[in-house]
């Protein structure tokens, strides 16, 4: 967030003084430092299940370190779900719906609560260059839903 308005900010006079000694020397533009964040988008494909298609949603700047939070609803209560986590597009027929994300990493056992939510916060990984995509998406198993499982639509996460 630091390197962020440091990154946006201006000065508005001549000549240019030397910021490290002096404070208070640039005006921050907001706008540009929304810029400098990564987006989150919905791919679809999701499946149907006892409370009706799951949502997954991401929130962060996907800037390295910040935090970020991936929040799952509308599971079947107290199910094991699995997060599918990918780094390129698989879109691949499976359990009567789409598998979104190559899996690249499984994250099983991961326990919805009464509601059907699950809320995961962490960092964003340092180790992403620029403009990497990461994909996500979660399986629940469901009697209810088509061939036993229900899906969340896919989650793409862009670095900035």
């Amino acid at each position: 967030l630091r390197a962020r308005i440091i990154g946006s900010g201006s000065y508005l006079g001549s000549p240019l003084p030397d910021p490290l000694s002096i404070y208070g020397w640039g005006i921050v533009d907001g706008a540009k430092a929304l810029a400098m964040a990564g987006t989150w988008t919905s791919t679809g494909a999701g499946l149907s299940g006892t409370l009706g298609v799951p949502q997954l949603a991401g929130s962060g700047s996907l800037v390295a370190d910040e935090p970020a939070t991936l929040a799952l609803s509308q599971g079947r209560p107290g199910a094991l779900a699995v997060l599918v986590i990918g780094l390129s597009a698989l879109n691949a027929p499976f359990k009567g719906g789409t598998l979104v994300p190559y899996p690249n990493l499984l994250l099983g056992g991961l326990l919805l609560d009464g509601s059907g939510a699950l809320v995961l916060n962490g960092p964003w990984s340092p180790g992403l260059p620029g403009g990497t995509s990461v994909l996500f998406q979660a399986w629940i198993p469901d009697p209810v839903a088509t061939k036993g499982y229900a899906a969340s639509k896919g989650l793409k996460a862009t670095t900035p």
